[in-house]
């Protein structure tokens, strides 16, 4: 009877382990995707190309992309390995922008890609390509090149900024009108969003100095305009 007993709770025993094992094949045996690759293509002021691998499911099931900035959905369900993503009209943009793609196969699986960072367009070294005045400061009429006009206006201009928020500017100037020396301002820059950049800095005559301008990029430049000036930089 024993024997009978022991036989009995032997063969529980195996079933158990039997289902068991057979749901644990079930729950696990989906995979997930593999990795996708993510990557900068082409960056050109306020957009960027950004490129990812295919992702081919070892299950073979399809997969789709999520695309996620900053820790924020951009666009779910992507069929595409590809997106031009674009900072101008964004509001709240926050740099550096950080992206990622998710990986899903319709089945719960989901893998993570690696991070590319995006840094603010402003970071850089910029020349002075084109100045131009106003023709008539009352109507606000239009620009004339003056570049080539001042004795000091034909060389070129520069900012640098860094990206720990310095800022280098260096111009030119001229006592005599014939000889150029260079002068240089230094300070903070600060992104207020929405292309709008605070620069505290100390003026030519020692005393503490705050401007805010609107640059507006376009490719591989930006333009701004003062009240009677125009300026356009372009990234070196």
């Amino acid at each position: 009877m024993k024997k009978i007993v022991l036989i009995n709770a032997l063969i529980v025993s195996l079933f158990q382990v039997s289902c068991s094992d057979d749901d644990e094949t079930i729950s696990s045996g989906n995979n997930v995707p593999n990795q996708a690759v993510l990557s900068i293509s082409q960056e050109s002021g306020l957009s960027v190309d950004l490129t990812w691998s295919q992702v081919v499911d070892v299950d073979g099931d399809s997969v789709t992309y999520d695309l996620f900035a900053n820790d924020e959905i951009v666009e779910a369900d992507l069929a595409a390995v590809d997106y031009m993503w674009s900072a101008e009209g964004k509001e709240g943009v926050v740099y550096p922008v950080v992206f990622k793609v998710v990986s899903k196969d319709g089945n719960g699986g989901e893998s993570i890609s690696n991070e590319v960072t995006l840094d603010d367009p402003i970071i850089g070294t910029w020349l002075n390509t084109f100045i131009a005045d106003r023709l008539d400061d009352e109507s606000f009429g239009e620009f004339q090149d003056v570049k080539e006009l001042g004795i000091c206006n034909d060389i070129e201009d520069s900012f640098i900024f860094s990206s720990n928020n310095n800022f280098v500017f260096e111009f030119y100037d001229s006592d005599d009108g014939v000889d150029c020396f260079a002068v240089e301002t230094s300070g903070k820059w600060e992104n207020k969003g929405n292309q709008n950049y605070l620069f505290n800095f100390i003026n030519d005559v020692g005393e503490e100095e705050s401007v805010e301008i609107f640059f507006l990029f376009e490719g591989n430049t930006f333009n701004y305009e003062s009240s009677d000036s125009s300026f356009i930089y372009e990234r070196q």
